[in-house]
């Protein structure tokens, strides 16, 4: 019930009247990282139809929310699978991380480029925000989400040097500025625990 029969799009369902909303877009990687997570690690019933779903969404993805300029949306409206870029900034790299993560599993080339051109889209205007005095936001923020995605990506295809460069540079921007931000006292958010796995995750890619 969670996906909708023909763009395989995740939906909400309106508890109250016991039907799909298939109307109001939402963002959709959570929903893809679940069924990839469990088409690689869940029960050996579920697996193939977890990545049945997973390569469906991939589909409608490709079909519909990749954007001229390679950015990749992040909310879809279940119906017809059509974008949505009503989304904050933070969410640029969600959809390509997934992607990457699903190309890889499906061994599906399409996919991986996609979320190729959607980093070097990134990274051209990007920039890693912050000093030792005002980490954050930019480091819990930006590092919390793009560090994340490029690792992710980092992980699925180590020969894209995108996707390194991305996870890598935010660490070598940062690590620095946060050893002086807790040695001299500067601003520390507690957000900033998300980044903590994310740097051992780089450090364990190349230490």
């Amino acid at each position: 019930y969670g996906l909708h029969e023909s763009t395989g799009i995740p939906r909400n369902w309106d508890s109250e009247r016991d039907q799909p909303d298939d109307e109001r877009a939402l963002e959709i990687s959570q929903a893809l990282a679940f069924l990839i997570d469990l088409a690689e690690n869940g029960a050996d019933a579920w697996r193939e139809r977890a990545l049945a779903a997973a390569a469906r969404i991939g589909e409608t993805v490709l079909a519909r929310g990749v954007l001229p300029d390679g950015a990749i949306a992040a909310r879809y409206r279940p119906s017809d699978g059509a974008p949505n870029t009503d989304t904050p900034p933070l969410r640029a790299l969600d959809m390509p991380a997934q992607l990457g993560r699903l190309g890889r599993l499906l061994d599906d080339e399409r996919l991986l480029a996609a979320a190729r051109a959607a980093t070097r889209r990134f990274e051209f205007t990007h920039y890693w925000a912050g000093s030792w005095e005002f980490l954050d936001p930019g480091f819990d923020d930006h590092f919390g989400h793009f560090g994340e995605r490029g690792l992710v990506l980092w992980r699925a295809d180590p020969t894209t040097p995108s996707f390194r460069r991305i996870a890598l540079g935010g660490l070598e921007y940062y690590a620095p500025r946060w050893h002086d931000a807790v040695r001299l006292g500067g601003y520390v958010a507690a957000d900033e625990v998300r980044c903590w796995p994310i740097a051992t995750g780089i450090a364990g890619r190349e230490p």
